[in-house]
């Protein structure tokens, strides 16, 4: 068993799949108030397959980011997420092998992403990085348009979502970085 912030949030949602299907809802509950990371991560990482090349999707995953990002801005202690997309359900054994799957790459996540500098989560940051983060899905829109255009992006809104889950405050100030440097050039590129 993996004792890192990741392996324990993955056990979690490991332990939330108990029934014979687990909806979207039972793995938010179980993450609490952790979902934050685990939502952004798994959105960026939508956009950024070639899932999200397909017409619209990087739309649909800019719109879910600015969602999540303005609930952080609000300070809102759990994620709200729209009920059809809460009621969608899983089977619990493909939860549980994902979740015993992803042991293998956490490894190695761990070792770039760990608890650190946790002051960082400290009000204001996680709501100037929610901005950054809504500023990066705005980008999104007019990114979409150009072949890998939102890969960037969206690799960033992983970054942000990993610092979260790993509690890596050094993690997250060099993603709040990271982000104002695209955003820089992605304005200075699209005027």
């Amino acid at each position: 068993m993996d004792d890192s912030e990741l392996g324990k949030l993955l056990e979690r949602v490991k332990d939330a799949s108990s029934d014979e299907t687990t909806s979207v809802e039972d793995v938010l509950e179980a993450l609490g108030h952790r979902s934050f990371g685990p939502v952004l991560f798994i959105v960026g990482l939508f956009a950024l397959s070639p899932i999200g090349a397909i017409p619209g999707a990087s739309l649909i995953s800019a719109a879910l980011i600015v969602l999540v990002a303005m609930q952080l801005v609000w300070g809102a202690g759990y994620i709200w997420l729209p009920n059809r997309l809460c009621a969608v359900e899983v089977k619990s054994s493909k939860i549980a092998n994902a979740v015993d799957w992803l042991h293998g790459p956490l490894g190695y996540l761990s070792l770039i992403a760990r608890p650190r500098f946790k002051r960082a989560f400290a009000d204001p940051m996680p709501r100037l990085v929610a901005v950054a983060t809504i500023l990066l899905a705005a980008a999104m829109v007019p990114l979409a348009v150009v072949p890998g255009g939102v890969a960037p992006v969206a690799a960033l809104v992983m970054l942000i979502g990993l610092a979260f889950v790993a509690r890596d405050g050094a993690l997250l100030a060099a993603a709040l970085v990271l982000s104002v440097v695209a955003l820089v050039v992605t304005f200075y590129v699209l005027t």
